[in-house]
Order: C-alpha cells, then structure tokens, then sequence
C-alpha cells in the first residue's frame, strides 16, 4: 500500500516541480501583462470545472463495478452540458467587464469551454483510475501533462511572445486522450440514456448539495486576492502578484503535502490506538514550526537576487510583494494538515465556517481598499493580516477539538 501511496505523492510532487524549473525561461519569454491574464485564465477553469462536474466525480470511488462505465459516461455528458452554459454565461460577462486585455470575449469564451470539459472529463478519469488502483497511470500522466505545458508554451513564446493560454489548452486535451488510452477505457458497451442519468443525479445528488458549496468556497477563498487583482488592479500588477503567488506557495504545496501526508498516517494510527490523534498533531505543528523557521527566514532575504537573477529585472516588483506575504505563508505553512483533523474527527463543518469567515474578511477588506482606491500593496498587507490570524484561529481550534473530543 505505502509502494502504491509513494508512487502517488512522487508523481504530485514531481508535476509540481517542473513548472517551477521552466517559471524562469516562461517569465523571459512572456511579459507580466500576459502571465497575469493566463493566471486569471486558470482560476477561472478552477471555478468552472466546479459548477459543470458538480462534484459527482468524488461519487466514482464509490459506484459498483458493474455500473462504473454508465455513471462515468453519465458524468461526462452532465460536465458536457454544464461546461456550454458556463462558457455562454463567461462570454456575456467578459462582453460587459473584458478582464483578459488582448483576448477577444468569445474566444476566451471558446477555449474556456474546451478547458472546463477538458479538466471536468479528466477529473472523472483520475478518480477512476484510484477507484481501480491505477496510481501509476495517474501519477505519470500528472507528470506527462505538466511536460506538456513546459514544451507549447516554450513554443508559443517563442515564436508568439504571447497567448500562452493556449499552451494550457493544448496540453488538456492531450491529457485527457493520453490519461483515457492509459486507462483502456471505452465506452462501446454504453448508450446514453435520459432515465439513467436522472438515476445517478438522484443516486449521488448528495455531492452536489455538500461538496460543490464547500469545494466552491475552499476555490474562491484561495484565489480571492488573483481575482480582486484581475478587477482593481492592471493585468501587469496581477502578472506581478501571480508570479509571487506561484514562488510562495511552492514550499507548501511541495514540503507541506509531505508533512500532511505524514500527519494522516501518524493521526489515523494514534486515533485507532487511543481514540485521539494529540501526541500526532503537536509533532506535526512542531516540525512544521521548526522547518519552516529556515526555509521563509532564508526566502525572505534572498527573494530579491532569486527574483532577479532567475526571472529578471522587469520582475523586481515581484520580491516586494513576496516579503509582503512571506511570514503570513509562514502561518499557513504551520498549520498545513489540520484540514486532515476536522475530517479525523468529523468536523468538516467548522472547516467550511472558516474560509467563510475568511472569504467574507477578504471580500469587506478588497471593498475597502476600493472605496478608499488604495493600491495593490495595501490589499496584500490586508491579506496577510487576514490570513496570518486565520491560520492561528485554526491552529487552536485543531487543539480545542482534541481537548473536547477527549471528554
């Protein structure tokens, strides 16, 4: 089982490394301006993708063999037919607010289409290749997908210097073809059926109901300064912002998914042991304390030169940004695997009342900044503030929780 989790968590970390390793040619090849925009272009899939699978993909794990290919098919026309009105509803708003500069209204609204299908058709497959043990196969197509991205947007800046949305765009549909054929799924031996989708709504209406408010909060909560930047600010601010944010956020999507990981293993086995998971939980903010300590003390006083020497002068702005954010990223570092603790102890609800505080804090603080037509870095000062005290509000309930749960 370990082998099989390794192979898993390898392939995550790894498809996260290598846009980190290609991040200095793409911020040479392309301007702040359309790093911003592809950004925004990403966020706005993220959110899409919500609405157009509305999170029946997560039912998959738990469908029968024996009707695993209908309800994947079912899904996927459901995405299909979710993905157009989503696509529809984005082009009439980008026809009033365009937000993507260059970009002409409708072919955002066109290549949104193809990327919520594409991303919404490839979550189904994913989970179906964990329903079926294929870590392998989904963990190299991770890695596969993200070369992909490397290799056309290293093309299109080359020869374009722009429309890096498109890279992304090709390397989805690449992604699902490839994950598909990986999986040898085919879907000969099913028909389409308006009585048979309208069973698996019914069957797993749950998840929408549940999962979609929770996933869309969590979603919009962790992109909410992108997004106010995209409408405050100009597309060269938010380049800036972006490539902040990508730098930032490396050491806790790649340390801190490993330290969580961890903390899932060590937790499950002390609750199972003794009905709690304390002795696991202060290890786990301890070692994330002491880690953390020398990898943001370092970042902070060296982002400057890695700013500069590794994506470029033009990107200066980027660096006082980051030492803006770094110690609340410091915070969120810490506190990493206690999302794991509310589920440990079925407390996913307070965990869904905290990004709702946060988002609410987020949205009064970016009306604020609005009114009173501040600039971007009183917003990220704002933000860091918000989150810092976020972090160590949920710091404590993980211990208020262990402390209650043992009564």
């Amino acid at each position: 089982m370990y082998k099989k989790l390794w192979v898993l968590f390898s392939g995550t970390m790894l498809a996260q490394i290598i846009p980190l390793f290609t991040l200095p040619i793409i911020t040479r090849l392309f301007g702040p301006e359309e790093i911003g925009i592809y950004s925004l272009y990403l966020t706005v899939v993220s959110i899409g993708v919500i609405f157009t699978t509305m999170r029946f993909e997560m039912a998959i794990p738990l469908v029968s063999h024996k009707k695993i290919k209908q309800v994947l098919k079912n899904i996927i026309y459901i995405n299909f037919i979710a993905a157009i009105l989503f696509a529809f509803f984005l082009t009439i708003f980008l026809n009033n607010i365009n937000l993507f500069s260059h970009y002409n209204p409708y072919s955002i609204g066109i290549l949104a289409f193809i990327s919520v299908n594409s991303v919404g058709i490839y979550q189904v497959f994913y989970q179906y290749g964990i329903k079926n043990t294929e870590f392998k196969v989904v963990s190299t197509n991770k890695v596969t997908n993200q070369i992909n991205i490397a290799i056309f947007s290293l093309i299109i800046g080359y020869f374009l210097n722009s429309y890096l949305i498109w890279a992304v765009v090709i390397a989805q549909i690449l992604c699902i073809i490839t994950l598909k054929f990986r999986l040898k799924l085919d879907f000969v031996d099913t028909v389409f059926s308006f009585k048979q989708l309208k069973e698996t709504i019914i069957e797993y209406r749950k998840f929408p109901l549940l999962q979609l408010p929770i996933q869309l909060l969590s979603t919009l909560s962790s992109n909410s300064i992108l997004l106010a930047t995209s409408f405050l600010f100009t597309s060269q601010e938010l380049g800036f912002y972006s490539l902040t944010e990508r730098i930032l956020r490396s050491p806790i999507s790649i340390l801190g998914s490993g330290s969580a990981d961890l903390f899932k293993n060590m937790a499950t086995k002390e609750m199972e042991y003794k009905g709690n998971c304390a002795k696991s939980y202060k290890k786990i903010l301890v070692f994330n304390f002491i880690t953390g300590i020398p990898i943001f003390v370092v970042l902070y006083f060296i982002i400057d030169l890695v700013i500069y020497y590794f994506f470029g002068e033009i990107w200066m702005e980027s660096a006082r940004y980051s030492k803006i954010l770094i110690p609340s990223l410091f915070a969120m570092y810490i506190v990493y695997p206690v999302n794991y603790l509310f589920i440990l102890y079925d407390y996913q609800n307070i965990e869904f009342y905290i990004q709702a505080v946060q988002l609410l804090a987020i949205v009064l603080a970016v009306l604020w900044i609005f009114n009173k037509n501040l600039n971007i870095t009183d917003l990220l000062i704002i933000y860091a503030v918000i989150s810092t005290l976020i972090s160590i509000v949920t710091g404590v309930l993980g211990f208020l929780i262990i402390k209650l749960s043992r009564r």
